[in-house]
């Protein structure tokens, strides 16, 4: 599983994901299943200039659906959000139907869960920071996000905390700290959920841009203080109505 966030503050965007996969693999030899988790998982691409698409859920139709849209987002050139939500819905359909019709079982693996977030800048419709959804539950439709926090799959203990921390008049840089604590906070509960933190901005001035392994290593530093502020409260809380 996975936390996927998208984070809109009055300047831009903050997206992100952790990197952790589960799956589950037979030893023939010992004739056991077992549980194999790896945290090596690329979940977010650039498209374009001003756009980043990520997923969630099942790791091999996402992969291949957010690397084909990639792909054809360059060779293509689409000049617009919208042509890209168009394109996007197409791939994620074809490649979640190539992987269902490679297994072994067909029937059960069409009931896998797979999502996308699509997320950037929209210059030429709405002049405004963007976010859509498509889930494999849905038939991939396009589902446009109006409000500023989406999160999806593990997201139970990030929606609760940024229901709390979240505010509209928050910056770029803010939101990179929370999008983090989120992170961090749902590791802390969720063992689905961990490895490397993956980060991008949107910003008009810079469009989509990476957060480096060591910006994200400086964020992680600072909201230490903050992760043990927090729990002394809810401990406090705690021991106030015992």
């Amino acid at each position: 599983m996975t936390l996927a966030l998208a984070l809109r503050g009055i300047d831009g965007l903050v997206v992100g994901t952790d990197s952790r996969v589960n799956s589950v693999e037979v030893d023939q030899s010992a004739g056991q299943v077992r549980q194999v988790t790896r945290d090596t998982s690329e979940k977010f691409l650039q498209v374009n200039r001003d756009i980043g698409v990520m997923t969630y859920g099942l790791a091999e139709p996402g992969y291949s659906g957010i690397s084909r849209l990639a792909e054809e987002a360059k060779r293509k050139r689409f000049p617009s959000f919208q042509d890209i939500e168009t394109a996007a819905r197409a791939i994620f359909q074809t490649e979640f139907n190539n992987w269902v019709t490679s297994q072994p079982q067909p029937e059960i693996a069409a009931q896998g869960v797979v999502g996308f977030i699509l997320a950037g800048y929209d210059s030429v419709h709405t002049n405004q920071f963007k976010v859509t959804s498509f889930q494999s539950a849905e038939g991939f439709q396009v589902k446009e996000i109006v409000i500023p926090t989406f999160l999806a799959a593990q997201y139970h203990i990030a929606h609760y905390l940024a229901g709390k921390l979240f505010y509209p008049e928050m910056m770029v840089e803010q939101l990179k700290q929370l999008a983090v604590f989120l992170m961090l906070e749902t590791m802390s509960a969720e063992i689905t959920v961990g490895g490397p933190i993956q980060l991008a901005t949107v910003t008009l001035r810079n469009g989509f841009q990476r957060i480096t392994e060591e910006e994200i290593h400086e964020l992680i530093r600072t909201c230490q203080p903050k992760i043990q502020t927090t729990r002394k409260l809810l401990l406090g809380l705690w021991q106030e109505n015992s």
